[in-house]
């Protein structure tokens, strides 16, 4: 069992990470003022899957051996900024003709895959999860890792749920073909942004 206090550790280095702004948040909350919780359902069970993937992962020693190994971490990464691009074109193709997604309620939704691709993708997610785990290297019983893998699940569902529900609550509200225009605008050149930043 994991004393209280290493779990106060563990929810103060993991709570700011999982609750920031970046890629995945922020195609939380536009698929949430779309589609509400419902329709973001296979998105968030693919990006949930993802976590658990790359926590066992890492967990176990793994992941040292995906950055000790050069061709493969950049590999990652330029497939991660590959996958952002796609995202941004998703979102920016929403921008151009609002009206044929609000009207007719096609607007592009990402499925299980696109989540699970979300985080395998995600360099964000690689180095958070390295730290977590090699910060926390010595609860190392197959027990304390599932734990803490347990424990990084509910953060991430919690934080993803209130990105959503955000989108929901604040974006949904504005339904009109301009609105809608500049909003999928924003999240595309936001995504777009952190791409870039990548290369």
């Amino acid at each position: 069992m994991i004393h209280f206090f290493v779990w106060l550790q563990f929810l103060t280095f993991i709570v700011p990470l999982v609750f920031s702004p970046g890629p995945g948040n922020t195609t939380f909350a536009a698929m949430g003022s779309q589609y509400k919780f419902a329709g973001t359902m296979r998105f968030w069970m693919g990006f949930e899957l993802g976590d658990i993937f790359l926590c066992s992962i890492y967990a176990f020693g793994l992941g040292e051996l995906i950055h000790r190994f050069h061709s493969i971490e950049i590999g990652l990464k330029w497939a991660g900024i590959a996958f952002l691009f796609y995202l941004t074109w998703t979102f920016a193709r929403s921008a151009i003709h609002p009206s044929k997604y609000i009207e007719k309620n096609t607007t592009p939704a990402l499925g299980f895959v696109d989540g699970f691709l979300s985080v395998f993708l995600n360099p964000k997610i690689h180095t958070m999860l390295l730290a977590l785990f090699s910060q926390f290297g010595a609860l190392n019983s197959f027990s304390q890792l599932s734990q803490l893998t347990l424990g990084f699940l509910i953060v991430s569902i919690i934080g993803h749920g209130i990105w959503i529900a955000g989108g929901h609550f604040f974006l949904s509200r504005f339904q009109s073909n301009t609105a809608q225009r500049v909003i999928n605008s924003v999240f595309a050149l936001s995504i777009a942004w952190t791409a870039i930043t990548m290369i």
